[in-house]
């Protein structure tokens, strides 16, 4: 702030003190409003460029703080998972731990589906043509549904028609171990 914004505040201190009497009555009284005007929009500005830099200083913490939470989250996540995955070993039947602050647990996952979609799009136009969309797409949520409705999975994920014993090509069944989840009680 220059010295002469720092004479218009003080200035306008003054002036405050004596608000309640004071009225623009010739160009001089009217000048010295805008300087007053100029000296607050100074002091805002001013007060701007401070706070905006304390936020940025702020967010730059928070963001090495929240980082550290992280691999500490991370860390212990760690810990946790491998001790149920070794209780999990000794008794197949334990798969989740409730404690006084969360529950751990292994859930089981879906099958994860990884289709070649022209094989996918053949075969149904000759075997199930009504799963088919008219832009020669397929829906892969029907596809899933036909395939544990219809056909049997072979040992490297290839479906086959139960009925006819032909290969669904283009569609990789992939079934997935146990999934590891923790949970804290509160937020």
């Amino acid at each position: 702030m220059s010295a002469l914004d720092k004479l218009a505040l003080a200035e306008m201190q003054e002036a405050e003190e004596a608000r309640e009497g004071f009225r623009v009555t010739d160009k001089g009284s009217a000048d010295w409003c805008l300087r007053k005007i100029a000296a607050y929009r100074a002091e805002m500005a001013e007060n701007q460029e401070l706070v905006q830099a304390e936020i940025e200083r702020l967010q730059q913490w928070l963001k090495a703080e929240n980082e550290k939470a992280e691999q500490s989250i991370a860390y212990f996540s760690g810990l946790l998972e491998e001790w149920l995955r070794a209780e999990h070993e000794r008794d197949e039947r334990k798969r989740s731990v409730s404690l006084p602050h969360g529950r751990i647990r292994l859930k089981k996952q879906q099958p994860e589906y990884a289709y070649r979609d022209e094989e996918v799009l053949a075969f149904l136009k000759k075997s199930a043509p009504d799963l088919i969309q008219t832009v020669e797409t397929y829906n892969k949520s029907n596809i899933k549904a036909f395939i544990k409705k219809h056909c049997e999975i072979t040992p490297d994920g290839v479906p086959v028609m139960a009925t006819t014993g032909e290969i669904m090509s283009g569609v990789k069944v992939t079934e997935r171990g146990l999934r590891f989840e923790f949970q804290t009680e509160g937020k």
